[in-house]
């Protein structure tokens, strides 16, 4: 229950199970972290936000990245995508489309052409 500070930071713990509350804007999660005695341990956080996805006509849409990830095809309800990525959208007629999205949205909605 204390404020350590803000991303990136380095903290000095002492070895053993710590468990941590990261927040962005009104988004919290915990993690929890194992610190080994003269190791340093490196966490990634991701926040993620619950979003309709539609367009007009359908889409396929896969979340963009390392490893391309399918989400389904349009209308797409209660999909959790992390913050800041990029939503790729692709119907076999028209040009892919992508969206990154802010962490603000609670839908996302794409028009073709």
């Amino acid at each position: 229950d204390k404020h350590v500070g803000s991303t990136p930071i380095t903290l000095d713990l002492p070895a053993g199970t710590h468990t941590l509350e990261y927040r962005h804007d009104n988004l919290r999660t915990v993690g929890t972290h194992v610190v080994k005695p003269n190791e340093t341990t490196t966490a990634l956080i991701t926040f993620e936000i619950v979003v309709q996805i539609n367009s007009r006509p359908w889409a396929q849409v896969y979340l963009d990245g390392a490893q391309r990830r399918a989400l389904g095809q349009t209308p797409l309800s209660d999909v959790r995508v992390p913050i800041g990525r990029i939503l790729v959208f692709e119907n076999p007629n028209f040009p892919s489309k992508s969206y990154r999205n802010t962490g603000k949205e609670t839908a996302i909605q794409m028009v073709f052409p």
